[in-house]
């Protein structure tokens, strides 16, 4: 039998299994938003203007920018297909509960992102209902990425 900090530990993994596609989504975002930060820095506007004439960045900097540049979009590209993966790691092993229900409330919650209201609206049940199915998910989920060779249990490390 779990006590209660190694039970807590186990939901914890779930929910952070549960969670990764999102927080690989935010890691995208922020590189998306570098690059594009880099890029407005290569635009002709970005030239800085001296007395006599303007002059543009120098090659050696403007060099310098779009190799950044280059490198973040190979890691932007890594992180699409990790996420990808994540994606589908999670719909497998949620396809593995033997609740619908369960199914519904974890796939609205933590793979549509919709909030606990939108999820009870989405399924007919009160707020307080979707926790519970929430909670008795979330203790399945933890069964079955337990067991040792399931494809849950294979990719939560």
């Amino acid at each position: 039998m779990k006590t209660g900090c190694e039970a807590q530990g186990q939901r914890q993994k779930v929910i952070d299994f549960l969670r990764r596609p999102k927080e690989i989504e935010s890691v995208i975002w922020r590189k998306e938003e570098t690059i594009a930060e880099l890029k407005s820095c290569l635009l002709p506007q970005s030239a800085k203007y001296r007395e006599g004439g303007s002059t543009s960045l120098s090659t050696d900097r403007t060099g310098d920018i779009m190799a950044k540049v280059d490198g973040i979009e190979a890691e932007l590209e890594q992180l699409k297909k990790k996420r990808a993966a994540a994606i589908l790691d999670i719909y497998q092993t949620v396809e593995m509960l033997e609740n619908e229900t369960e199914r519904k409330v974890i796939t609205a919650i933590y793979i549509k992102g919709v909030t606990h209201s939108k999820a009870a609206e989405e399924t007919g049940y009160s707020l307080r209902h979707v926790d519970r199915i929430q909670k008795k998910g979330l203790e399945h989920l933890e069964e079955i990425i337990e067991e040792p060779g399931t494809f849950g249990g294979d990719n939560m490390a």
